[in-house]
Order: C-alpha cells, then structure tokens, then sequence
C-alpha cells in the first residue's frame, strides 16, 4: 500500500495545488451560475467547511505519522481509504454538479476533493 500511496503522492506540491484549483473552479462557477435558493448560505459555508476538512484530516493523518506506536501499515491503509472514498464522492458530486448546470454546489464535495491535497500533505511529511 505504501508504494500506491508513494505513486499517488509522487509529485507533493502538485497533489495540494491541483485540489485547490478544482475547488476554486467549482466554487466560482457556482459564484457566476448558481442559482440555488440558499445560494448565499452555501457561498458563506463552503470555505469555512473546505478548509476546516483540509486542516481536519491532515492532523489527523499527521498525529498518526508522530504517534510512533501506530504501525505504518495502519497509517497505508487509513490515508489510502480516506483518500479513495472522498475524494470519489467528491468526483461523483462535482460530476453532479456539471450535470445540473450548476445551480447547486455540495459543499461537502469541495471538501471530499480537498482530502486528496491534505492526505498528499500529510504524506510527505513521512520518513521512510
């Protein structure tokens, strides 16, 4: 798993700047074409909650890393789980959202997308 893990992470500055830059497109397209009824709600929360997951798993990814007594398989397998199941939901609802026309934007797929770059962070933040 680590070795999955080491590929999906290999260029680090790109594995957290492309999640933002997804994240932004799809926050300013809801900006310019939503049309949602709680459209400002949404524009209020959806950086509050992206950022507070991005902050949210990478110190607890990263507390696994400090946390000696954990084995590294362990730590493979919850940063390879985390990362394959929000970040497909993530796709699935940002997939959702084109589909729609963008009225409405999921902020929980702006933080399920977000996973990738505070796993990818965290990762490199490994000693091998």
């Amino acid at each position: 798993m680590r070795s999955i893990l080491d590929r999906l992470y290999y260029h680090s500055k790109l594995s957290v700047i492309i999640p933002w830059i997804t994240v932004a497109i799809l926050y300013l397209l809801f900006v310019f074409f939503g049309t949602a009824e709680d459209k400002t709600n949404i524009l209020i929360m959806t950086p509050f909650v992206t950022a507070f997951w991005f902050f949210g798993v990478f110190l607890l990814i990263f507390f696994q890393i400090r946390v000696t007594s954990a084995p590294g398989w362990f730590l493979d397998l919850v940063s390879l789980a985390a990362t394959i199941v929000f970040v497909f939901y993530g796709i699935i609802r940002a997939i959702a959202f084109f589909v729609g026309g963008f009225e409405t934007l999921d902020m929980f797929s702006c933080a399920g997308i977000i996973t990738y770059a505070s796993v990818a962070w965290a990762h490199s933040k490994r000693e091998d």
